[in-house]
């Protein structure tokens, strides 16, 4: 037997694509969407598939403050 102790339940944590400008936040945000959006979505290769996701999501937020903070 090896005096090592088996850690099966520890994974490193690796989150691929470009990283936002700021610190995560703190869970993953998870949305249902239609048929047509999940395939376009999940025909990206995975890298190109987060960064993209993230980019949209940001420009999206970035639109509805902006939209907010002209009221």
């Amino acid at each position: 037997m090896s005096d090592r102790p088996q850690n099966r339940n520890l994974k490193p944590r690796y989150t691929p694509g470009a990283k936002p400008d700021e610190s995560w936040y703190p869970k993953p945000i998870s949305v249902r969407v239609g048929q047509s959006v999940g395939n376009y979505v999940y025909s990206l290769p995975t890298a190109e598939r987060l960064t993209w996701l993230r980019k949209v999501l940001k420009e999206a937020v970035d639109r509805e403050l902006a939209a907010q903070n002209k009221e």
